[in-house]
């Protein structure tokens, strides 16, 4: 196969040339099992490197080209566990909240790359970078708010599954929280208005949410200026040894299937 170099057509594909020029640190022009397993953490490297090769080498010639790689996409694993928008508007409180808990742990087994139990600042940027990406390639923009939001709310430098949570019951589509209730938990209050106003930037001015070109550009640009940090090589070789598929999120979560 020749090593061509792949256009930047899709934002995954962009993405996938970065990892390339990244792990490529012979400047061979190709990548084999034995540059991966130097860079993958945990146990079976070797393995799991090779597992990546022969998943996505065309040619089956043991190593992968900047062509081959660039194919790939990086859909993650399905979801088909999560309820639809049309399903969870009908579901009861307490099936709503499984659905979230469900996406929320979800979320964490594919971005808490260190596994300690909460999202790194560098971790959530990673998955945020991913998941934009990904909804560009699909033509969708609004379903990205709230993880985009919640980066600009956190304060201690890491986010939790619950804070998480918090995130998903603000812009609950079955059943919004109002903030004006006076019987609303003033902790719980205080950080669903800080989650609203980092969601704020989304909005015109007047209140209006912005056109799906408007905000496709902040995502896109997102994206392009991501800075390709150990954790989104990370995040991306984890979703290359998950494989490919195409990804189905809840209401208020990372992406909407209706």
């Amino acid at each position: 196969m020749t090593n061509a170099v792949v256009s930047s057509i899709t934002f995954q594909t962009g993405l996938l040339e970065r990892l390339f020029q990244r792990l490529d640190q012979d400047q061979s022009q190709f990548v084999g099992a034995e540059e991966l397993a130097g860079v993958l953490t945990g146990g079976d490297a070797a393995q799991r490197a090779r597992q990546i090769v022969v998943s996505h080498d065309q040619d089956r010639d043991g190593r992968l080209t900047l062509a081959e790689l660039g194919a790939a996409k990086l859909g993650p694993e399905t979801m088909s566990s999560l309820l639809s928008v049309q399903e969870f508007k009908a579901a009861p409180r307490a099936e709503r909240d499984a659905d979230n808990r469900t996406a929320v742990d979800e979320l964490f087994a594919r971005a808490d790359l260190d596994g300690d139990g909460k999202l790194s600042l560098e971790e959530f940027d990673a998955e945020r970078t991913v998941q934009f990406a990904q909804a560009l390639d699909r033509g969708e923009t609004s379903p990205q708010h709230m993880f985009g939001a919640l980066r600009e709310a956190v304060e201690d430098g890491f986010l939790s599954k619950d804070e998480i949570m918090v995130g998903r019951r603000l812009i609950d589509v079955a059943d919004p929280v109002d903030l004006n209730n006076p019987d609303l938990d003033p902790e719980l209050a205080d950080r669903l208005k800080r989650v609203e106003l980092a969601m704020s930037r989304f909005s015109e001015p007047g209140g209006e949410p912005k056109t799906p070109t408007d905000t496709a550009a902040v995502l896109g640009n997102a994206v392009r200026s991501a800075d390709f940090t150990e954790a989104l090589m990370m995040r991306m070789l984890r979703q290359l040894e998950l494989g490919t598929g195409e990804q189905q999120y809840g209401p208020g979560g990372l992406s909407l299937t209706p």
